[in-house]
């Protein structure tokens, strides 16, 4: 969902001003102020159904009064970084290269010149067991999309993984 799908009686929770500050950013129209976070701190609810689009701001328990519906900012925020195990595309250079590599993120060291940890490409395997393994250090990283698939497509990777006694 966006944040301009919101209809009325429906608001996001803002327990932080950064995160404050990241919704109303994703708001084209929002003429809310970074600011107006302090009136209700971790109690802050973001909406953008009010005043035409512009966004409004409120408290969580007003927002609960009204029988409002109010999501978490997970719901409209992707995080920063990716999940200690997701795989993600890494390069060294200034541009993405046309093929770049696949590894599976760690962390990230703020403040490294290489940040992005990733397993070494030989230790993928023991990282899925669990096991110890060897790392590398990238500047770039970037999301892989995830690919959606069809019943057929999803049926035929279950197949080839060896399992045949699936329940439609």
């Amino acid at each position: 969902m966006k944040v301009t799908d919101l209809k009325a009686n429906e608001g996001i929770h803002c327990p932080t001003q950064e995160i404050f500050n990241q919704i109303i950013a994703l708001n084209p129209k929002n003429d809310v102020e970074p600011e107006n976070w302090l009136k209700w701190k971790e109690r802050t609810v973001y909406t953008s159904f009010e005043r035409n689009g512009n966004g409004a701001y409120g408290s969580f328990e007003s927002a609960k009064a009204n029988h409002e519906t109010v999501y978490p900012h997970t719901d409209f925020l992707q995080p920063k970084y990716p999940e200690r195990g997701e795989l993600v595309y890494v390069w060294d250079g200034d541009r993405k290269p046309e093929n770049p590599t696949k590894r599976i993120f760690l962390t990230y060291i703020e403040g490294a010149f290489r940040p992005i940890v990733t397993v070494s490409s030989n230790f993928e395997s023991r990282f899925k067991k669990g096991l110890t393994v060897e790392t590398c250090s990238w500047k770039h990283f970037e999301r892989i999309p995830k690919k959606v698939i069809n019943k057929a497509e999803a049926l035929e990777l279950l197949k080839e993984q060896g399992i045949e006694d699936i329940v439609d």
